[in-house]
């Protein structure tokens, strides 16, 4: 996908019910997924959200990888996301920066606003850009207990 098409389609006002629970599918790693709908209340076919908390027990460091997705053709496609790594000692020239992608080839570094941000302040920030309401509230993923 291109960086205008992932702009455009974070650029539609759309709505979406986050899971009540988090799920965790791989080690260390929470995620919430859940599909968004149009102003008209309609699924908005192949596009979904996904939330998801990576926790590192043995350092107690934790990453946030927030994107909009687009299934097309049978595979996902990334049209927004929002990384931040808020592992200590990264500099802005690190890969592992905190970052966010617009389709696959618009990638640009955060700016001190945020990233080193909580969770709270990153999903704000991707539900401003994507133009998501929640109508539901994001559940706590640290009460959830890692496998």
């Amino acid at each position: 996908m291109t960086e205008g098409d992932g702009r455009e389609l974070a650029s539609i006002p759309k709505w979406g019910e986050p899971a009540s629970e988090w799920r965790q599918d791989r080690p260390n790693t929470l995620t919430n997924t859940f599909g968004v709908l149009n102003e008209q209340g309609q699924t908005m076919p192949g596009l979904h959200v996904e939330f998801e908390v990576f926790v590192s027990p043995r350092l107690g460091q934790v990453k946030y990888v927030l994107s909009l997705m687009r299934i097309s053709f049978g595979r996902p496609e990334r049209a927004y996301q929002l990384e931040v790594n808020c592992r200590q000692g990264l500099k802005s020239t690190d890969h592992a920066f905190s970052h966010e992608h617009y389709g696959d080839d618009g990638r640009y570094k955060a700016d001190s606003s945020w990233a080193n941000a909580s969770l709270e302040v990153a999903v704000n920030r991707f539900l401003d850009i994507c133009k998501l309401t929640l109508t539901e509230e994001l559940p706590d993923y640290q009460g959830f207990q890692l496998k």
